[in-house]
């Protein structure tokens, strides 16, 4: 957990996720709204962005690669942040901004959910790879095969996957994967630690421990508190994960009712705070770069897809 170890945190904001605006009237909907909120996050010290994207009602255009490149390239002309989109199952949208990349604002990093991309494996030691489980489709659920081809497909284009967790056998998988040699490191390892829905660790600093135990070297926590019913819940959480050496994640998109009234940005300086009471300064955009070779990976993602 290097940059961790160097007094540095990152901090990344889940601008708006599912959240909706009868939570809070701050959740941004469309590409003006996300540009704006996005722009103010990185002004107050938020490295990394994620969003969804929505239309000006709020509704999810999950494949709507123009929606995504006009909020990635308006924000990149007025900030330098990492910022990186989402996927529902459909990674169309993804693969386009590939092929037309946002106007100065590439693609470098792209979310991949264990738990809706892996379906039921075993790992076999000697030789480092996975096998699928056949079990009955109808009672099971569907096949996914023994490795996910989007994320070897990220890979082969040149995207740092972001490798999104919610229970120990999805951090498991994720350390097999890298003794197979599907992902490398250092890992873009996203933990999400969920309180109104039972999936996962215990929403405490228990829970989170019960995790980040299992978390390898080769790998760089972010620890995001999601449906928190408070803000305590959620402050005892990131504390607890900066002390244990993870980076730490905010936003209205993941905790629309712990925070009915505040910005994206107002939650981007309150974690500023929160880690300078720590001991710990937020990581640059820059830093990010570097902790994972973005630079480095640009040029083949853009390249890819001929």
């Amino acid at each position: 957990m290097g940059l961790v170890a160097d007094g540095k945190v990152i901090i990344e904001v889940g601008l708006n996720e599912w959240a909706t605006k009868d939570k809070n009237p701050n959740v941004p909907y469309g590409v003006d709204e996300v540009i704006e909120a996005g722009v103010a996050c990185a002004e107050a010290g938020a490295a990394v962005l994620h969003f969804h994207a929505r239309d000006d009602d709020g509704v999810q255009v999950w494949t709507a690669a123009d929606v995504y490149r006009a909020e990635m390239a308006g924000i990149g002309a007025r900030a330098d942040v990492i910022m990186y989109p989402s996927y529902n199952g459909d990674f169309s949208a993804i693969w386009d901004l590939l092929d037309a990349p946002p106007a100065g604002a590439p693609m470098f990093m792209c979310p991949f959910d264990v738990f809706q991309g892996v379906g039921n494996v075993t790992w076999d030691e000697a030789t480092r790879s996975f096998h699928e489980i056949g079990f009955d489709i109808e009672t099971m659920g569907a096949s996914k095969g023994d490795t996910p081809a989007e994320l070897e497909e990220m890979v082969r284009r040149g995207l740092v996957p972001t490798v999104c967790t919610q229970e120990l056998s999805d951090i498991r998988w994720t350390r097999h994967a890298l003794e197979a040699g599907l992902i490398s490191a250092p890992v873009a390892l996203k933990i999400f630690v969920i309180d109104r829905f039972i999936k996962g660790a215990d929403p405490s600093p228990a829970g989170v421990d019960a995790l980040l135990t299992h978390v390898t070297a080769e790998m760089e926590p972010t620890v995001v508190p999601a449906m928190m019913a408070s803000r305590e819940r959620n402050e005892a959480i990131l504390r607890h994960a900066m002390r244990r050496g993870a980076h730490i994640r905010v936003g209205l998109g993941d905790n629309p009712d712990a925070f009915p009234t505040e910005t994206n940005a107002d939650l981007v300086r309150w974690a500023v705070e929160l880690a300078r009471d720590e001991g710990l300064e937020p990581a640059t955009a820059e830093d990010v770069r570097r902790l994972f070779a973005l630079d480095r990976v640009a040029e083949p993602a853009v390249a890819a897809g001929d």
